[in-house]
């Protein structure tokens, strides 16, 4: 500095590049995302074939593929490149962070390779305490003539296999027994498919994984890249200055017996590598200007849709489990937002409709399944039954006491067995809808009534907007399976009690007097006997 004060200089920053090294290995969290983090690099190395060995018992995890290998140079230049793009564009593995992510999660990690066309392979060590000590990081690596055998437990599986491993990558003493203990096979099998399956078909690359659990059963799976097979949607494309190209390739899942489990995932255009739609919500739930997109992540999330959405400007971070705030990324957010407006919006509500109507479907002949066995073991009721349904004429008490004897009262009545509906199983839940009765379902908006009843179909119609079935039906917006019951019972009650009605009533005036008197006993029935019970 000069001595009237002006002047400058220069302060050095000392790194202690060990305790870096181990924070940023941290950047995959888990156990389950640096293995997947293991098959996306054989996968950029032209893997066909690659095979995931987790030993619970011995604290191991194995991974081998036979791609082309890694040479000296490029691993030297990935080690001295962590968190930057050192890989061609396009390529899965762009990120030195996914080398160095064993680091805090075993206490050895050895990396072995054979590039592509030599007779030798290359060994590096990696010892995870050593290095936090070192200030400056030296891997130790040296030749050798082979690579190691699979292990014992895996034998069999590499035998099926048959193939010439060029990679392993082998970690021993995982630090936490309970992280290995939590790799489970469909997680692991989820995280493949989801993050890899756009490199498993463009280099023709399956996945095989074998668990060894710590009562030492050993499970295997062979995993193949995710395929969409839904029902295709029109594929829609929006530009914008800052995000550039999105296009939107979507499908209308597949219904499964746990309904519409489909995933959406998010990639740069002509990318790889996608971030599952969970870990694009979860980013932008992060940031104050989602709030007004809520609805529409909400429902790309739903499982109703399946595909990727494709963003041309954005930038992948180097966790690989989201992108890069910035302005591409935010725009981003907007035209999703759009997309849902302009398409997704009625596609989703369509959906709603159609599940609810198979729903209420379902509630309505499992309802009436109850309803009609426990009148068939009441003898009056069933008596009552009989004679109400009798033809498929619905006549009033005052015609049925008028109903000459003789050659037209010889029309056979139906029995109650006869009116019951035929179960399917043994369940009385799955049993069908009776042709005697029948519960409808309307959205009848400014509608005073619970429900009406259609004389000539003989058929109860609930108004689904009435406030007493808004009431037993969801919660915030929810539906679970108390509501079902409570939707059940409201059913049960309503059919018994309009049965009655029918019986008792001399016309349809009497009926409608009778009417006026349920209506004022179901509110306070369904607040204090069917709402409040769990």
């Amino acid at each position: 500095m000069s001595a009237n004060g002006s002047g400058s200089s220069r302060q050095r920053i000392e790194v202690h590049l060990g305790k870096v090294l181990h924070k940023l290995a941290n950047t995959y969290p888990t156990l389950l995302l640096t293995v997947v983090e293991a098959a996306q690099n054989a996968i950029d190395a032209d893997a066909t074939k690659v095979l995931i060995a987790i030993d619970q018992q011995a604290s191991r995890v194995v991974v081998v593929d036979d791609g082309k290998g890694v040479t000296v140079e490029k691993f030297g230049l990935a080690l001295s490149s962590v968190g930057d793009s050192i890989k061609r564009k396009g390529s899965l593995g762009q990120f030195g962070l996914g080398l160095i992510s064993p680091l805090d999660k075993c206490e050895s990690y050895v990396f072995m390779s054979r590039p592509d066309g030599q007779t030798v392979a290359n060994r590096w060590q990696f010892d995870g305490a050593s290095i936090k000590t070192q200030r400056e990081v030296d891997i130790p690596h040296r030749d050798i003539d082979a690579l190691p055998v699979v292990p014992t437990p895996f034998r069999s599986a590499d035998r099926r296999l048959n193939t010439r491993w060029n990679t392993m990558v082998l970690l021993d003493g995982i630090t936490q027994d309970r992280t290995i203990r939590t790799v489970l096979l469909d997680d692991l099998e989820h995280q493949i498919r989801v993050k890899l399956s756009n490199g498993m078909r463009r280099k023709g690359t399956t996945v095989h994984v074998v668990i060894n659990d710590d009562k030492g059963q050993v499970a295997s799976r062979d995993i193949l890249p995710m395929e969409y097979t839904g029902e295709p949607l029109e594929e829609v494309v929006y530009h914008d200055a800052d995000c550039g190209e999105v296009r939107f390739r979507l499908y209308r899942a597949p219904k499964t017996r746990e309904g519409r489990r489909g995933e959406v995932v998010v990639m740069r255009t002509d990318d790889l590598y996608p971030i599952s739609w969970r870990e694009f919500r979860t980013q932008a739930m992060g940031s104050k200007y989602l709030t007004e997109f809520l609805e529409a992540f909400a429902v790309l999330g739903s499982g109703y849709f399946e595909g990727v959405v494709t963003m041309q400007n954005v930038v992948l971070d180097p966790q690989r489990t989201k992108f890069v705030m910035n302005d591409a990324l935010l725009t981003g957010y907007m035209v999703i937002d759009r997309w849902f407006r302009d398409h997704g919006r009625k596609h989703y509500e369509t959906e709603q409709e159609q599940r609810r109507e198979e729903r209420y479907k379902e509630l309505g002949e499992r309802s009436l399944g109850h309803l009609l066995d426990r009148i068939g073991n009441d003898p009056q009721l069933s008596s009552v039954l009989e004679e109400l349904f009798a033809s498929p004429e619905r006549k009033s008490k005052a015609e049925r006491e008028q109903q000459p004897t003789g050659k037209s009262s010889t029309r056979r009545r139906r029995t109650i067995a006869e009116a019951k509906p035929k179960p399917a199983s043994d369940d009385p839940d799955t049993r069908r809808a009776p042709a005697i009765l029948r519960f409808a379902y309307e959205a009848i908006p400014g509608f005073a009534h619970l429900w009406q009843y259609d004389w000539d179909a003989a058929t109860i119609v609930f108004n689904i907007m009435h406030p007493i079935w808004v009431m037993l039906d969801e919660t915030d917006g929810k539906r679970t399976t108390r509501h079902d019951k409570q939707i059940m019972h409201l059913q049960l009650f309503v059919g018994l009690e309009i049965i009655m009605m029918l019986a008792d009533a001399g016309d349809r005036d009497e009926f409608e007097d009778a009417r006026n008197e349920l209506d004022k006993r179901v509110r306070p029935y369904a607040r204090t006997i069917i709402e409040p019970m769990k």
